[in-house]
């Protein structure tokens, strides 16, 4: 099973977007999506995962739950 900070990584990169990128769309720093990507870091709200997906344009049922 695909871990949530890989699929937001997949997202990202999707969208051709650099973590500073979207860091800027979602309205966080740059460290913020990194701990997000990151194995063991920490997970976004349910309000940045809705911004995530839409920034991204995946499904929030799939960046959340795979």
């Amino acid at each position: 099973m695909q871990q949530p900070g890989n699929r937001i990584r997949r997202a990202r990169r999707h969208a051709l977007m650099t973590q500073a990128q979207l860091a800027e769309r979602v309205g966080v720093h740059r460290s913020a999506v990194a701990q997000w990507e990151s194995v063991g870091g920490s997970h976004p709200t349910m309000e940045n995962c809705a911004r995530i997906a839409l920034t991204t344009s995946v499904s929030l049922e799939w960046l959340t739950t795979g």
